[in-house]
């Protein structure tokens, strides 16, 4: 039998929303965007996204298309922002940390501050990931994010056959 996975997302510039897809696409998983009305786009809006991040804001999040506690893996991944997860994934997992089964992180970024929001996500949820994954902006550049994340996926291998 085949294992269920789930990948849920947040993505303000895409960066994200790609690797989700990816992951998604590769694994026969389905996706989920995270959605929220807390920011817009432009130089204010970049600002409030740091303040919020720096002091941990939850903001409010649209309901999700699923359910993860259907699922048997729910693969999480969000922008860094300010060195912390981006904010509407810190809701989401929040939110949903109790019905979450197992889980992995992947977390996409420009500069640095990918242990800071690896180790938020296991903060707020509780949980210890099967893996986590970092995709810089370099690794973009480089291609370098498409053999990432083909070795992230690779540790799922028992999971999804």
């Amino acid at each position: 039998m085949q294992k269920k996975t789930l990948v849920v997302y947040y993505s303000n510039s895409g960066n994200t929303r790609k690797a989700a897809e990816y992951i998604a696409k590769a694994m026969d998983a389905e996706a989920d965007a995270v959605e929220t009305t807390a920011f817009g786009r432009g130089f204010w809006n970049y600002l409030k996204r740091g303040w919020y991040s720096l002091r941990k804001v939850l903001v409010p999040i649209k309901p999700t298309a699923y359910d993860p506690s259907k699922f048997d893996l729910v693969i999480v991944g969000a922008p860094v922002w300010a060195g912390h997860v981006a904010n509407p994934i810190r809701s989401y997992l929040a939110e949903y940390s109790a019905s979450l089964p197992k889980v992995a992180f992947f977390v996409t970024l420009g500069g640095s501050g990918a242990a800071g929001a690896l180790r938020d996500m296991r903060e707020i949820s509780g949980l210890n990931p099967l893996a986590e994954l970092e995709i810089s902006e370099k690794d973009r550049k480089t291609n370098k994010d498409v053999s990432k994340m083909n070795d992230y996926i690779s540790h799922f291998g028992k999971l999804t056959s």
